[in-house]
């Protein structure tokens, strides 16, 4: 399985956090970005009925998802999009990631 840098998505994250907003990450975290980032807010870990309930509570956060089908990836707004582990990553607002969540791709 090859390896990604990751570091592109953890500066992303930094960015959108040094923009005021709080960021989920919809798989278990292993605390991946923190470090790269240089974060200084942890990532919120979400998890099945957790991550609606998260989205609807913060309509101005951001949330990192991972998707195994990655055909829709072009048509889908992200702050940032790339490879990761045979799929892809994507940070996107808690609109897009709602409507994401509604196709269940996950």
């Amino acid at each position: 399985e090859p390896l990604y840098d990751i570091k592109p998505m953890a500066r992303a994250i930094k960015q959108v956090q040094d923009e005021g907003h709080p960021v989920a990450n919809v798989a278990t975290y292993h605390a991946q970005y923190q470090f790269l980032g240089r974060l200084e807010a942890p990532l919120a870990e979400l998890r099945g009925a957790e991550v609606e309930a998260w989205l609807n509570t913060h309509p101005e956060g951001y949330a990192v998802m991972y998707l195994k089908d990655t055909q829709a990836l072009a048509t889908i707004p992200a702050r940032h999009k790339q490879a990761y582990r045979g799929g892809a990553a994507v940070l996107v607002d808690t609109q897009t990631a709602a409507r994401l969540l509604a196709a269940r791709v996950e």
